[in-house]
């Protein structure tokens, strides 16, 4: 293991080894891998059913992109424009109650298990440091990948989108929920992302059902004539 210090705080890089060793028994506690891995298409992503699961912005490399062509260049900036400068964000809360509950590290591994370099790393639980790893190692070569802590309260699938599926024990759920300004807010921005997708990018507006299934919700929107 090695360790590197700079300005967003210490980042552990952990081999495939160490990584079996410490945090595979409890990645496959929170985590429904029986299919190998954990995706948008998956039957489930977290195997305790009690646990309360939302939609959430969290793309760890593409949530603040300024340069998305697809579509409408006008709606395009509008959405992104309405996302950002929102002053309530879905993931900084997040990382805000790791903070106040004194977890020092953040785990990120590869939402696969078929790939023999699936290792691990560790971040601070800062904005800047999780988004700050990308390409640093096998597990956050690619912007999908799975975040837990070792309490194994809550885990979050970060999707290729914009949005992953966060889920936690009910207490820890209800807080954030709480601090991120409530459900009707996690699903008004959940359901205006979701809508764009299915106006304009037919690859992704196949994830949109199963995204929605997967966080146990109604009502998924539908494309528009």
């Amino acid at each position: 293991m090695k360790e590197i210090v700079e300005d967003r705080g210490p980042v552990q890089f952990f081999t495939p080894k160490e990584a079996r060793e410490r945090f595979v028994p409890l990645r496959n506690r929170i985590f429904d891998i029986s299919g190998g891995g954990v995706g948008r298409e998956s039957e489930r992503v977290f195997r305790e059913e009690s646990w309360i699961k939302v939609i959430i912005r969290g793309s760890l490399v593409g949530s603040n992109r300024t340069d998305i062509s697809w579509g409408s260049p006008m709606n395009d900036k509008e959405l992104l424009e309405w996302a950002k400068d929102d002053p309530r964000s879905e993931l900084q809360p997040l990382l805000d109650l790791l903070v106040e509950d004194d977890i020092s590290g953040i785990i990120h591994m590869y939402p696969t298990c078929l790939n023999p370099e699936n290792d691990a790393v560790t971040t601070r639980p800062t904005y800047p440091a999780i988004t700050s790893t990308y390409h640093e190692t096998y597990a956050t070569r690619l912007q999908e990948r799975l975040l837990f802590d070792e309490t194994g309260r809550w885990g979050f699938f970060a999707s290729e989108e914009e949005f992953g599926l966060l889920g936690g024990e009910p207490t820890f759920m209800e807080r954030y929920i709480e601090r991120v300004g409530g459900m009707e807010f996690i699903r008004e921005k959940a359901d205006a992302y979701w809508q764009r997708v299915l106006d304009v990018n037919g690859f992704e507006a196949r994830s949109v059902a199963n995204y929605y299934r997967l966080a146990g919700w109604d009502n998924p929107p539908t494309k528009k004539d």
